[in-house]
């Protein structure tokens, strides 16, 4: 018998079934026999029999009642000199025409950051040069800021990366 079956399909989202002693972990890629660009992502567990995964490719090789099989790998993305520059898909692909990629290895996309500290302390409080908004909501340095304003002249979105 089968551990991993399609319960159901609702736009990306898709409900696995599997055994309880044959669970996908979290984060894990499943994938169609036969089919390694259909991969899905296990998000959460419903219960103990239930995993709920997100349709990467958004493929209609992805059907209710097909049996997956586990990978027992996460998404990766290539590291190293030769990934600079290039252009990957969700699944660490190169889509430009950059030709092979020859990466000096792969991280998983949700391994811990080996460390923060080119961030800096945060304690700054910089000027944006906008007068009322230097006023009345200081920002501390290395944060990210959206600013939507709607008035008249129509939708002005200004981003800042203050850092």
């Amino acid at each position: 018998m089968p551990s991993l079956r399609i319960l159901s399909i609702r736009g990306l989202v898709v409900e696995v079934n599997c055994r309880a002693d044959d669970k996908p972990e979290s984060n894990e890629l499943l994938q169609l026999p036969g089919h390694p660009e259909a991969p899905l992502q296990v998000l959460l567990f419903r219960n103990e029999t239930t995993a709920v995964c997100l349709n990467l490719a958004s493929s209609k090789l992805v059907r209710r009642g097909s049996i997956l099989e586990r990978t027992k790998k996460t998404i990766t993305v290539p590291t190293g000199k030769a990934a600079l520059g290039r252009l990957f898909n969700a699944l660490g692909q190169p889509m430009d025409d950059g030709g092979p990629l020859v990466a000096a290895g792969s991280r998983s996309i949700h391994d811990v950051p080996k460390t923060t500290s080119y961030f800096g302390r945060g304690e700054e409080l910089p000027e944006t040069g906008i007068k009322f908004i230097d006023f009345l909501t200081p920002f501390f340095k290395v944060r990210t800021i959206v600013i939507i304003g709607v008035s008249g002249v129509g939708m002005t979105v200004l981003r800042m990366c203050l850092m």
